[in-house]
């Protein structure tokens, strides 16, 4: 999973060089430190490394690192300038790995599938934030984007269901099994409730970097809570 990760964002950085040339000077591609072929070549041979991994384990894990490396491009290429489709594209390649991992290991249950749903409406709600804190520079680089195309009543009313529904999939996998306490003591005050407080501040735009700054804060205690399911 770490290879797919990697090989999407060297693509992606690959494909964003004249873009970030203008307004992220600094990254190592449009500073020249590596160049566009560097990257795409560190990107197939991610894809290549993951996917010949995967076949080793089963069948099914092979077709799956070839659909997320495929999808991944495929966004960095094609999907990222399409409003909407390209920010479910994003949320549903980060939320793979529990059910990547599931592949990997042969077993699939609802929990995983939950939680799966937590992640996946939690990476939406923040990918729309970022578009909101990216407006300027869209505009500016003549792109499009969800926040260059919604008004921003539409793009908080997104990420304030976005992020409710990311807490209930998170109380609901809770609810499926059967030794929750450890689960909830982790989820609730550190996953739920700074979601939740990014959800009811989602509409101030000067508040952006701190609602952004809540959800990634909880992402590693998300993690650590799935070990009590």
């Amino acid at each position: 999973m770490a290879l797919l990760t990697a090989a999407a964002q060297a693509f992606n950085d690959a494909q964003d060089v004249a873009v970030d040339a203008r307004t992220r000077s600094h990254r190592p591609l449009p500073a020249g430190r590596i160049s566009v072929r560097q990257a795409k070549l560190y990107c197939y041979a991610c894809v290549v490394t993951a996917v010949s991994l995967a076949a080793t384990v089963n069948v099914i894990l092979t077709c799956y690192a070839a659909v997320i490396a495929s999808v991944s491009l495929a966004y960095s290429k094609y999907l990222k300038r399409i409003p909407l489709i390209g920010n479910l594209t994003v949320a549903i390649t980060a939320s793979s790995p529990a059910s990547y991992g599931a592949a990997a290991t042969g077993s699939s249950n609802a929990v995983i599938w939950v939680g799966t749903a937590m992640i996946f409406w939690q990476m939406l709600g923040y990918e729309v934030l970022k578009d909101i804190r990216d407006r300027p520079e869209d505009v500016h680089s003549g792109l499009r984007s969800l926040a260059t195309e919604w008004i921003h009543g539409q793009l908080a009313a997104l990420i304030r269901v976005s992020l409710a529904l990311g807490a209930a999939m998170g109380i609901w996998a809770g609810l499926l099994t059967q030794d929750s306490l450890a689960y909830y003591l982790i989820c609730v005050p550190l996953v739920l409730v700074p979601n939740i407080g990014a959800a009811v501040i989602a509409s101030e735009e000067k508040r952006n970097s701190l609602a952004r700054r809540l959800i990634v804060g909880s992402w590693f205690p998300a993690i650590m809570s799935f070990w009590f399911l």
